[in-house]
């Protein structure tokens, strides 16, 4: 689009050095690609059909055409290649709806060339054919998949709860589209005289849902201040290790718009190495107009007890045990109707036998919407006279936990050295008493 990109993708890369996620529709029966319009690929070409329902449109059979095509993308930084409207070129493309392999060859096709080039593949506007195609049996380089309706500022397509579960069990990232981080852009050609009135829950959603968190804001319109709290200053984003979604308990509910009196509760989890010692809950609650209610039963600990913490309130905490149902009310402040409460195990240290500390570590809950991530905290070593905590960051990048010791809220600030590690530490010392200290790696 030269209205766009006067001077092409390549000049716009050259400035930016970003990667670039392209976004693609169907194909036009116009395409100067195919032969049958000057071009060198084979395509088959539909032109519309008089009297009829029949869309022009076209469709790339060849793999040297998904070969040139990623190679010579690559060169304007192309990393993410959006295939949209898998649903109606399947329907509205003739030969489609009558092979019984060209839809696998086209996608096949894509796919193996994509994977040649390292670019990932977002599929949106999926058909169950397309989901059950990707990573998990032959695609690889499908990654990612769209779980919401399109975005305009100010609906309601935030809401992925349900159709997160069905992308994360066949391998895909979740993806809910991009959204504003401010409430009014004006100016915008065609969203001047709209507003984003849920900008924190939008960016929550995207943040627990372990795929893209994509800004669709005007240029120096975005909330970095917000935007910061998803992601580490180089952008690595800051997600939990399973998609934020529905409880069990509340998709049997009669009515799925209307969780406990208008509450929409969600639920996710972060685990760090292979036992339940390392292993951090986390619960949203979002109301439409009444200050959120979360009804939860934590079902993962190992532990008989555990403890959590409001996010989005003043730094309170409790003690809950397995499987004790926890409902909440008005706990603290709240923004934009939206609660987060998070539960982390508690450590039992001392000398033996008496182990008479309680140690629970709360993550960058002041700082980050998820504060104990694994992207942040690659490894956890726990025993009874020591907690050993890697963390990632980036250099001069100051990480705020807070912790519970011994009952009492405690922060412990580390600065990430120019290695990009540092740990966090929690030492007995011989006259059983608890030091915390950060430790370059």
């Amino acid at each position: 689009m030269p209205e766009v990109f006067p001077n092409g993708m390549d000049a716009t890369f050259d400035k930016t050095h970003l990667p670039v996620t392209a976004h693609n529709r169907w194909w036009s029966d116009l395409t100067t690609y195919a032969k049958q319009n000057g071009g060198k690929y084979d395509f088959i070409i539909q032109k519309e059909s008089s009297g009829t329902d029949v869309p022009e449109t076209a469709l790339p059979t060849s793999i040297e055409f998904w070969r040139d095509l990623f190679k010579n993308s690559t060169s304007w930084g192309l990393k993410v290649y959006e295939q949209d409207w898998l649903n109606e070129q399947t329907m509205k493309l003739e030969e489609l709806t009558t092979s019984a392999t060209l839809g696998r060859d086209w996608l096949m096709q894509m796919g193996q060339a994509a994977e040649e080039n390292g670019i990932n593949i977002l599929y949106c506007m999926a058909m169950p054919r397309h989901m059950l195609q990707d990573r998990s049996l032959e695609i690889p380089a499908v990654t990612i998949i769209r779980v919401s309706d399109d975005y305009h500022p100010g609906n309601r397509q935030w809401d992925i709860g349900i159709s997160s579960i069905y992308s994360n069990a066949l391998g895909l990232a979740p993806f809910k589209d991009v959204f504003w981080t401010t409430e009014h852009q004006p100016g915008n050609p065609r969203y001047d005289d709209k507003y984003e009135f849920r900008t924190y829950l939008q960016t929550i959603v995207a943040a627990l849902s372990t795929g893209p968190v994509g800004i669709g804001d005007q240029i120096g319109k975005t909330d970095m201040k917000l935007l910061n709290r998803t992601m580490m200053p180089d952008g690595r984003i800051l997600s939990p290790s399973y998609p934020a979604s529905i409880p069990d308990m509340l998709i049997w509910t009669l009515d799925t718009k209307l969780y406990l009196n208008g509450t929409t509760e969600w639920y996710t989890y972060s685990q760090i190495g292979e036992t339940n010692q390392t292993l951090f809950e986390l619960t949203m609650a979002f109301a439409e107009s009444t200050p959120p209610f979360i009804s939860h039963k934590p079902a993962h600990h190992a532990s008989k007890n555990y403890m959590a913490v409001s996010h989005t309130g003043e730094f309170s905490y409790f003690k809950a045990g397995l499987g004790d149902e926890m409902k909440y009310r008005n706990v603290g402040n709240y923004t934009e109707l939206v609660v987060i409460f998070s539960g982390s195990p508690i450590w039992k240290m001392g000398i033996p036998p008496n182990l008479s500390h309680e140690v629970s570590l709360f993550g960058e809950t002041t700082s980050k919407m998820t504060s104990v991530s694994p992207v942040r905290f690659p490894r956890m070593d726990v025993d009874t006279s020591h907690v050993y905590i890697d963390m990632n960051g980036v250099e001069g990048e100051l990480i705020i936990l807070e912790w519970l010791i011994d009952d009492k809220p405690t922060q412990l600030n580390c600065t990430v050295p120019a290695s990009g590690k540092v740990s966090a530490n929690v030492a007995l010392t011989t006259d059983d008493k608890l030091s915390l200290f950060c430790e370059d790696i």
